[in-house]
């Protein structure tokens, strides 16, 4: 339950960052963020607790003795309600809405400044790229193993290391640009004093040259 409650969280936070970029570009105003970060904060509380409990109190995750570990269950040629409900259709429609809000905040902010590198505008997708990647993979197979359509074991174990990469993706997705942005002002300084270092040097030749 805590688990699903903390990724629910992330997932609504998600969608909330991208509304807030949205409403914020739009009305050239920031006035409106303490009081959208409350809102933001029961809505997000009421969604993933309310799924939590549906965790909780269902079937969607039962201990295999045999694995000696928590699992999601699959029955071949049954429709998968708690899987459905619980993770396919939250899923799907945060992803949509943080897709949805993000690509619209993009334009806003590339229509107050039209001559802005696309770039930057291209970051903002990484978020609900990193989610697409990791558990889009992993539902649609649960949902071919209702079909019996079975994946083989190297594709099982690559599944279930993509799910817990979430965090690690995210990290390195808006981690590394600001690192690779601070490494190219530090080179570009450092061939300034160079720069500065050599033509100081040619002065002074002249300069005795000229004595």
């Amino acid at each position: 339950m805590i688990s699903h409650v903390a990724l629910m969280m992330s997932f609504t936070w998600g969608v909330f960052f991208a509304n807030l970029l949205y409403e914020t570009s739009k009305l050239c105003s920031i006035d409106s963020i303490p009081i959208r970060f409350r809102n933001y904060s029961i809505i997000s509380a009421i969604i993933s607790i309310v799924l939590g409990l549906g965790v909780l109190f269902s079937n969607y995750v039962i201990y295999s003795a045999e694995l000696k570990t928590c699992v999601h269950r699959v029955y071949f040629r049954e429709f998968d309600a708690t899987m459905t409900f619980f993770a396919i259709i939250p899923t799907f429609v945060l992803s949509s809405m943080c897709v949805f809000w993000y690509v619209n905040g993009g334009l806003n902010i590339k229509r107050f400044n039209p001559k802005l590198n696309n770039k930057p505008l291209l970051t903002l997708m990484l978020y609900p790229a990193v989610v697409i990647v990791c558990y889009f993979p992993g539902l649609v197979t649960n949902i071919l193993i209702i079909f019996e359509h079975i994946p083989n074991e190297t594709v099982g174990v690559i599944l279930r290391n993509l799910f817990q990469l979430h965090g690690v993706l995210n990290a390195l997705a808006y981690g590394i640009q600001p690192i690779l942005t601070a490494l190219k002002l530090r080179e570009k300084e450092t061939i300034e004093r160079e720069d500065c270092a050599s033509d100081a040097g040619q002065m002074e030749v002249s300069f005795i040259i000229n004595e």
